[in-house]
C-alpha cells in the first residue's frame, strides 16, 4: 500500500467503533500523515489531542451521540 493510502486507511479505521485500541489507532494515522507531510495531519491532531485522556467508554458514548 502507499504511504499516503496507509495514512487515509488508518484515517477510515478512527471511524470504527471505538474499542480499546482506538487511542492507539487515531495516534499511528496522525503519525503516519504527519510523517508523509499530508496536511490532513494538522486537521487530525485535535482530535487525537481530544480524545487522548478519553476512557473507552467515554469514547463509544461520544461516537455514539455523533454517528
Amino acid at each position: 500500500m502507499a504511504p499516503r493510502a496507509r495514512g487515509y486507511s488508518l484515517l477510515a479505521e478512527c471511524l470504527d467503533y471505538p474499542d480499546e485500541s482506538y487511542a492507539s489507532r487515531v495516534e499511528a494515522c496522525v503519525r503516519a500523515l504527519e510523517d508523509r507531510r499530508d496536511e490532513v495531519a494538522s486537521l487530525v491532531a485535535p482530535f487525537r489531542d481530544a480524545v487522548r485522556g478519553m476512557t473507552t467508554e467515554q469514547l463509544q458514548e461520544l461516537y455514539t451521540r455523533t454517528f
